[in-house]
């Protein structure tokens, strides 16, 4: 009795450790995509025109559950109508069966809504909202080792306001503001993992302009380039 006690403890503990960093999603290979109905493929058995599926030497669009192969592993699975994704797709790494990705479809154009793809080791790669197919809300980016790498606010598909890039240690390599897309005048720093500043200089009409500056690991001035819509065209070395 005191072994059934301890073990039912224990199972409870384990079940409710949440990862630490982004989220981690490992693909099941019993999900119900995966049946009987389906058949299986490679992907170069069919021909894609005007993002109609068509089998080789066929004229006709084709209709059916499908699961394509590799190395007898499942990469993707899915169903067409007359030629088009429709309902759930799913990418899975071959090597792996971790799950890449899940895509809701309808009449071959993905669902609007939350989209996420993982990296190889099943932690979360990226993450967005669409609304009428384009980025809507927070866009982010994560390193494999589940740190975020990018993060900025989508209007209507344009970036706007701060766009911060980050380093696997956590560290902040650049941050940049934007508006309706375009990068907003002014100066820019850009990091080293200690905090000091790595490059410096000023944007306008979001490109490059004027004097940047590059400093060494010492914190020295390094060299000076002129920039002149977006192109390096004078060097100074110091």
């Amino acid at each position: 009795m005191r072994r059934f006690l301890f073990l039912s403890i224990l199972f409870l503990g384990l079940i409710s450790i949440n990862p630490i960093f982004s989220e981690t999603n490992k693909f099941e290979k019993n999900t119900s995509i995966f049946n009987s109905e389906a058949r299986k493929f490679f992907k170069n058995d069919f021909e894609i025109s005007n993002g109609i599926y068509y089998l080789k030497n066929s004229s006709i669009p084709y209709t059916g559950k499908i699961i394509h192969e590799k190395n007898d592993s499942i990469t993707e699975s899915g169903e067409l109508k007359n030629g088009k994704k429709i309902g759930l797709w799913i990418d899975t790494y071959n090597d792996s069966g971790i799950l890449e990705r899940k895509r809701e479809y309808k009449n071959g154009k993905i669902k609007d809504g939350l989209r996420k793809n993982y990296h190889w080791n099943g932690r979360l790669m990226n993450r967005i909202n669409y609304t009428n197919g384009r980025m809507n809300g927070l866009w982010e980016e994560f390193h494999d080792n589940g740190m975020p790498s990018m993060r900025v606010i989508m209007i209507d598909g344009k970036a706007n306001g701060l766009w911060e890039v980050l380093r696997k240690d956590g560290s902040l390599y650049y941050s940049i503001n934007y508006k309706n897309g375009v990068a907003v005048d002014g100066l820019k720093k850009f990091y080293r993992k200690n905090g000091e500043v790595k490059f410096e200089g000023n944007y306008l009409n979001g490109e490059r302009d004027g004097a940047w500056r590059f400093f060494n690991k010492e914190n020295s001035l390094e060299k000076t380039i002129i920039y002149k819509q977006g192109k390096g065209v004078f060097k100074i070395i110091h």
